[in-house]
């Protein structure tokens, strides 16, 4: 028999191992389709959970107890080491790169960064009969109006922003049934948002402050309590879906422990990190929360939980490493910058303790969770996004699912295939936050997950599939197909 027809018959043997599993699924008390709460943290290192680094300063005991009882994968990716251009691919299944915005982040007051013809991961659940719900950071843009009927210009105070009127181009018009939440965290308006208005106008101009930028708040607001009020929001949430037979995705993008750093009381001095630290302490009770509701509603035993990140940390806080052994950082595209944290868990179907390499990117979850919830990909819809369930399910098969991944910053960008890695543009950092090399760079990941030798002059053979390979993928306008 050939290796391709191994392959294939692995592949069959998952597909069908895959339709078991949902068929147990369903004889269960729920007749529906599993749940899925996909918790995106902002700005978590791959180094700040103990269960990952042994040295980290951080004590994260419920993400630990997390990867304990499910699968954790040491090669998860983002797609881009910056915010908006994650979360674009994340509900698109496509590289922001392909998109409006490609490597950048939005600024305030932005249009929307995902186009209303745009196929989202809500949308396509919602044709399965999913409640899809998003409670947090949204950073992905809407259409403000002013008092001239134009839109404010980027980066403004919002000053002549009209407030009392719904705001299209958000969660709500990206699919989603519901949304609460904030723009962006130190962005304004600083005021909440719930599905397409704002819960109170902000009427007072906050001036500059700590990694905040100046613009309009509601009297009172502090950035403190945005993490708690949307931990709250997304309890009640789970508590209302207790006896509900309609199956939900929970998409939880929190604001932490993005900058500015602003731990609660109760979590101060319980890391050796600073401040950041004692914030990340807190993401990690959120996640001990959230697992705790799961199990007192009941629906624990039906639904996939995942947490990850969206990039990597910018925080660099003495005597700890928050993006473990790797090079670099937040904004860019060495190993620092893109590779994530990645934690899933359901009871009785993901494997409890599994640590897997397998590579995954976050632009996967639309084919993922469309597979899981039974319903088809369209073939023009997310270009970029393959399906890795049986990656998380511990199903067996004999090659990589994908066959190569993207990722991208404001300064270059950089494809990695199986142990190769090829960087075009500017990495950005070295290990000690000095700016690092402008021009092609690669590294064998195998040998050299630290990024510190570049062997682009000894593989040119290398150098020049990855090369092609990028190319492909640009001019094609897809790297998955159907």
């Amino acid at each position: 028999m050939s290796r391709r027809q191994n392959q294939m018959g692995a592949f069959r043997f998952a597909a069908l191992s895959t339709l078991v599993v949902f068929a147990s699924c369903r004889s269960d008390e729920r007749q529906h389709e599993p749940n899925i709460v996909f918790v995106l943290t902002d700005d978590l290192g791959y180094g700040d959970l103990t269960c990952q680094n042994a040295d980290s300063a951080i004590p994260t005991p419920e993400m630990d107890a997390l990867a304990r009882d499910g699968l954790r994968l040491t090669s998860a990716y983002s797609p881009s080491s910056l915010c908006s251009p994650t979360r674009y691919a994340t509900l698109t299944g496509r590289y922001a790169w392909r998109g409006r915005v490609k490597r950048r982040v939005l600024v305030p007051w932005e249009v929307p960064m995902i186009a209303e013809q745009t196929l989202t991961l809500p949308t396509l659940l919602g044709r399965a009969g999913y409640h899809c719900a998003a409670i947090g950071k949204w950073h992905l843009g809407w259409e403000w109006r002013t008092t001239e009927g134009s839109r404010p210009a980027p980066l403004s105070r919002g000053t002549d922003v009209v407030f009392d009127q719904r705001i299209a181009g958000g969660p709500v018009d990206r699919g989603f049934d519901s949304f609460f939440g904030i723009d962006a965290q130190g962005y304004p308006p600083y005021c909440y948002i719930e599905n397409d208005r704002v819960a109170a106008v902000p009427t007072i101009l906050r001036k500059n402050a700590v990694a905040s930028r100046p613009g309009l708040m509601v009297p009172g607001w502090d950035d403190g309590d945005v993490l708690p009020e949307t931990t709250r929001r997304a309890l009640a949430y789970l508590e209302q879906r207790r006896n509900n037979d309609r199956p939900f995705f929970l998409y939880l993008p929190l604001n932490a422990p993005h900058v500015p750093h602003v731990p609660k009381e109760e979590f101060r001095g319980h890391s050796k990190a600073g401040k950041y630290g004692d914030y990340v302490c807190q993401v990690d009770a959120v996640v001990g929360r959230i697992r705790a509701a799961l199990h007192e509603t009941g629906l624990e035993r039906n639904t996939l939980l995942i947490v990850t990140s969206d990039n990597g940390s910018g925080a660099m806080p003495k005597g700890h490493d928050s993006n473990g052994a790797f090079r670099g950082g937040k904004g860019d595209v060495y190993e620092g910058g893109v590779r994530v944290p990645f934690l899933a868990c359901w009871p009785g179907r993901v494997p409890a303790g599994v640590v897997s390499d397998e590579v995954v990117c976050l632009v996967d979850m639309m084919a993922t969770f469309a597979a899981l919830a039974g319903v088809a990909v369209p073939e023009r819809a997310a270009e970029d996004s393959h399906d890795v369930l049986p990656i998380l399910l511990g199903l067996e098969h004999d090659r990589p699912v994908r066959e190569a991944t993207v990722f991208a910053s404001a300064r270059g960008t950089a494809i990695r295939k199986g142990r190769w890695k090829l960087i075009q543009g500017a990495g950005r950092h070295n290990a000690a936050g000095k700016p690092g090399v402008t021009g092609a760079q690669l590294f064998d990941l195998s040998e050299d997950p630290g990024e510190t030798t570049d062997l682009h002059d000894d593989r040119p053979d290398v150098v020049a599939e990855l090369a092609r390979l990028l190319r492909q993928y640009q001019q094609s306008g897809r790297s998955v197909v159907r």
